[in-house]
């Protein structure tokens, strides 16, 4: 059979046998839905609890910290990780596959915070400073991302305010409470940069009516960005200003051991044997980088499970196309013996059938991935009229770029499926009995 011919007879049984084909495939385009739907969800989830709410790592980088060990009801560190120095991080730099190393460091000193209530606050009858406990973490500057402190500095500066980065879920938590109750301004990462210069009294505490007995030392700083890499309840400051800051009242050794340091890697791929060199060094992922990744793989087993449904609403689809193509082959038996009369190869009919399906399988995956993007637009257009949310609804659904091919490999691969036993029945069909009974 010529080409031309051969593509006008499937243009021709496509249209004829449109309606049913639809009906057949809805199934098709209802999986490949909710395949796209789940896959989206669950990425897009993910990437909000783990990356924004508890801050976890780009694939490349882990943070990894002292073993520790229970001892009834507190944790103690590894007798084999006790020195967490300079000298450990360039050891960490030397292991093979190892990019970079970035330290850091807790403040381990009672502070607080004197942050100054605006003018225009004070008169609703608020106080004219808001103090706070400090939770201070000191991180390697060149760990933080420039997308996270935009134009600002954040480096150490013998002169001037110290730079200070929040975490994103120290921002929601300061939304959802302190902003509600005391009717403040809800603040988004760009506008925390906004928020005036604040003093950071090191050497005394909220809580404590005694001041370290080296006396109080008073810092000003300002918030200079919103980082995943930051403290998540606290803030994070230079590295060298705490490394200081501990030197002077816990001794020269108070400003040497790290509590933490990102190791990140040439390639995602070399990490687990990293972390298996780090493990003999006496070193293991950090609490908040486990606790990311147990969030990550719960969401990954739901989604997972969530998919398999889309794969057997796919199976049950595939078997009413199959019905559907045998119907079709019945109705044109007539037509297919025929073809075989005048000289049509049984591996003609067998890839008419096949092709069939296979175009039945793209137009329902596009449908379906179609369905889905509309579905999601609409949810994130509904989302977005509730601002008080703590996250950003466009991140809600998230599609990477293998997503769509694979679900159009999905619905062609369900649709041949469907079609593969009644493609062999039409091409082993005898032309004389057929046409026989005309």
């Amino acid at each position: 059979m010529r080409l031309a011919a051969f593509w006008r007879l499937l243009g021709t049984n496509l249209r004829r046998n449109a309606r049913r084909l639809i009906l057949g495939s809805l199934g098709i385009v209802v999986g490949i839905g909710s395949f796209v739907f789940f896959i989206s969800l669950g990425n897009g989830v993910r990437h909000i609890i783990v990356r924004e709410l508890i801050g976890g790592l780009p694939v490349n980088q882990i943070e990894v910290a002292p073993k520790s060990y229970n001892v009834g009801i507190t944790k103690q560190s590894s007798l084999f990780a006790m020195k967490f120095d300079d000298d450990m991080l360039e050891r960490f730099r030397s292991i093979p596959g190892v990019k970079s190393v970035f330290g850091k460091m807790n403040l381990r000193v009672p502070s607080r915070a004197v942050i100054p209530i605006p003018q225009s606050f004070q008169k609703r009858g608020l106080a004219s400073a808001f103090y706070t406990e400090l939770l201070v973490q000191g991180i390697d500057p060149s760990a933080i991302p420039k997308s996270d402190i935009k134009h600002k500095e954040f480096k150490y500066s013998k002169k001037g305010r110290i730079p200070v980065l929040i975490s994103k879920r120290l921002l929601d938590l300061y939304n959802a409470t302190l902003a509600e109750v005391s009717n403040f301004p809800k603040l988004n990462a760009q506008a925390a940069r906004l928020i005036p210069p604040f003093n950071i009294t090191v050497g005394a505490s909220a809580f404590q009516r005694r001041n370290h007995p080296k006396g109080p030392k008073h810092y000003p700083a300002q918030i200079v960005g919103v980082s995943s890499r930051a403290i998540m309840v606290g803030i994070s400051v230079p590295l060298e200003y705490i490394k200081q800051i501990n030197s002077f009242y816990r001794g020269e050794k108070g400003g040497q051991r790290y509590n933490s340091a990102i190791v990140e890697t040439a390639r995602p791929e070399q990490i687990p044997g990293v972390l298996k060199k780090l493990d003999k060094l006496g070193f293991s992922l950090s609490d908040r980088q486990i606790l990311a990744k147990k969030v990550g793989e719960i969401i990954l087993l739901i989604t997972v499970l969530l998919s398999i449904i889309s794969g057997v609403i796919m199976l049950i689809a595939a078997i009413s196309i199959s019905h559907t193509f045998f119907m079709m082959i019945y109705e044109r038996r007539y037509e297919i013996g025929l073809m075989r009369a005048v000289g049509a190869h049984r591996s003609t009919i067998r890839r008419l059938v096949m092709i069939e399906a296979t175009v039945v399988g793209v137009l329902s995956g596009l449908a379906g991935i179609a369905m889905t993007l509309g579905i999601t637009r609409l949810m994130q257009w509904g989302l977005e009229r509730y601002p008080d949310l703590p996250f950003t609804p466009s991140k809600l659904f998230q599609y990477p770029l293998w997503l769509p091919l694979l679900a159009l490999g999905f619905a062609m691969l369900f649709c041949l499926f469907g079609a593969f036993f009644p493609a062999r029945r039409a091409a082993a069909m005898d032309p004389a009995t057929v046409l026989k009974g005309l």
